[in-house]
């Protein structure tokens, strides 16, 4: 027999519980009720969003890594390098194949 309980929750709770709500296409309520049931697995941990501060700083670490190798000239950027190693992977599926 279902009951029905009443809860208070605050904003910072029920904010990013409305957004995966509206995102699966279910009300606030079936999302907390899955939760709470786990579905045989770990309820989904809650997320929250990053502050503008959290995101720069989350940024700039990313950013450390992007173009962190150099190889000294561009690769698979001309059509002869792009065919040579089409060639060389279609020839060895063909080894594998025997």
């Amino acid at each position: 027999m279902p009951h029905t309980v009443t809860v208070e929750i605050p904003d910072d709770i029920y904010e990013p519980l409305a957004r995966e709500a509206q995102r699966r296409g279910e009300t606030p309520q079936q999302v907390l009720l899955r939760r709470l049931k786990g579905n045989g697995q770990a309820a989904e941990p809650a997320q929250r969003e990053l502050t503008e501060d959290e995101y720069a700083v989350a940024m700039a670490r990313l950013m450390r890594h992007a173009g962190s190798v150099d190889m000294g000239r561009a690769l698979g950027i001309d059509k002869l390098s792009v065919d040579s190693d089409l060639a060389r992977e279609y020839g060895s599926m063909d080894k594998d194949r025997d």
